[in-house]
């Protein structure tokens, strides 16, 4: 073989190994190319499955909402909303963990009618999964749910607003959502303890207006346009009224006043209920230092939210407030709920324990609903217990509420404490009170709120209050 066929055989030999490197090498860039993919197709997948859970619970939310309806056969004919009141006081003392676990446990109870989806902070969607789900019996079984946390027991105090479903199109349930929201807020705002049905679809124009009133709410309290209303508890058998509850509104730039349902949400949701509880004590004090002489009630009243009682910032302004105004202190009481404590008792106990030895009165109001009632008798200084009202709209049709009532009134004796009836609309309820033991009644029959009048020379005699 020839010097020249020797050379042509070393280049086409080395032609082809060029061509197999080359190949190799797309081979492989194929491959990495696939495998990127296959990874990006992965990563993508997994963001938009974790798009579709909460962050902190890890219960699916909207997004996972709209997927799942998008890849159902056919639509739901119904979707609801849950709303779990006082969650934001109940949770406070425990921490953003107990929120977290909380969520967790109630979406695992719901199951299996429906598939729930957190809205956050205490708000569900509800899809059932079958075509027959009680919405009767699903609220029955959520009232019953007990949540434990670092030996705290909670009950929760839930509402369902229930709305239909046209069809699945995004537009569809748009409206489905607002109309089950406003009507769950309907059904808080009422007290209703049964599910509430939407009356045809949401008008977004009334929502609108809905939203706008809770955004103003936090302003008005800010600029302090705060009005104070006082509704009267009187003793029983006794004419003149010796004590007072303090009702906070909100006046907004054109005259209309505000109550409570209309922003106590937004004010929970902002967490500006700290704010409220010190614009309302500023208030009164206020007053007070600028009406030394006679009061027209002996006490006065005032609600503390459960944020309140764990702020420090609070526990401390408060004792120093009263001590600045000498005398104000007996003139006081200041009411909790069971559910604003349960959370936050080594919180709240210190500063309720100084309250009532400056001489306040501290009183335990919705008696009855909560789990550790008994224990809180215990805990707390309690000079007064407020029944609530759902024992006492009914008391003189239901013997077991007469049960009940009178019950908690041997309870009470037995802690050195009085008892409040609330809700007392009618002489019907009244006299059954008076047969029950009850010592102080507070209701529309008794006397409806109205601006804290102005005490003067010819104001009523200082009545009795109760020992404490």
């Amino acid at each position: 073989m020839g010097a020249g066929t020797r050379s042509g055989l070393r280049t086409d030999a080395l032609q082809l190994l060029q061509i197999g490197l080359e190949m190799s090498m797309a081979q492989q860039l194929m491959v990495l190319t696939l495998v990127i993919s296959r990874d990006n197709r992965r990563t993508m997948a997994r963001l938009a499955e974790e798009g579709r859970r909460d962050g902190l619970s890890g219960v699916p939310n909207l997004n996972a909402l709209r997927h799942d309806l998008a890849r159902r056969d056919s639509p739901p004919a119904e979707i609801a909303c849950l709303g779990v009141e006082h969650l934001d006081s109940l949770m406070a003392g425990l921490g953003l963990p107990a929120q977290e676990a909380l969520t967790a446990a109630l979406y695992r109870h719901l199951g299996p009618d429906v598939q729930a989806y957190t809205l956050g902070m205490g708000r569900f969607v509800l899809v059932p999964d079958t075509d027959q789900v009680s919405w009767k019996a699903l609220l029955a079984r959520v009232e019953q749910f007990e949540f434990r946390y670092d030996n705290v027991c909670v009950r929760i105090e839930p509402h369902l607003g229930v709305a239909m479903l046209r069809d699945a199109s995004p537009q569809a349930l748009e409206l489905a959502l607002h109309a089950a929201y406003g009507t769950m807020q309907c059904a808080r705002d009422r007290g209703e303890t049964a599910p509430v049905f939407a009356q045809g679809q949401s008008d977004p124009v009334a929502l609108r207006a809905l939203l706008e009133t809770h955004s103003l709410a936090l302003s008005l309290l800010r600029r302090r346009r705060i009005e104070l209303h006082v509704q009267p508890i009187r003793r029983l058998g006794e004419a003149v009224p010796a004590m007072g509850e303090i009702l906070c509104r909100l006046r907004d730039d054109d005259g209309r006043l505000l109550l409570p349902h209309e922003y106590m949400a937004e004010l929970e949701a902002s967490r500006g209920v700290v704010e409220l509880d010190r614009a309302v004590i500023e208030h009164l004090l206020k007053w007070m230092r600028a009406h030394p002489g006679p009061l027209p009630y002996r006490r006065l009243a005032v609600n503390l939210t459960g944020r309140s009682l764990i702020s420090e910032q609070f526990r401390n302004w408060l004792p120093y407030q009263l001590d600045a105004l000498p005398g104000c202190a007996s003139r006081l009481c200041f009411e909790v709920t069971e559910r604003v404590v349960s959370g936050g008792m080594a919180q709240a106990r210190p500063l309720l324990e100084g309250l009532s030895r400056r001489g306040c009165l501290i009183a335990l109001d919705d008696f009855g609903t909560g789990m550790q009632s008994f224990e809180r008798l215990q805990q707390l200084p309690i000079d007064l217990i407020k029944t609530d009202g759902s024992f006492i709209r009914n008391i003189a049709r239901n013997p077991r509420d007469r049960d009940l009532v009178r019950a908690m009134v041997a309870i009470a004796r037995a802690y050195q404490a009085e008892t409040v009836a609330e809700y007392v609309e009618d002489e019907a309820i009244l006299a059954e009170l008076g047969g029950l033991g009850v010592d102080w009644v507070q209701g529309y029959h008794i006397g409806r709120p109205g601006p804290l009048p102005r005490p003067g020379p010819a104001a009523a005699p200082a009545e009795e209050t109760p020992a404490g």
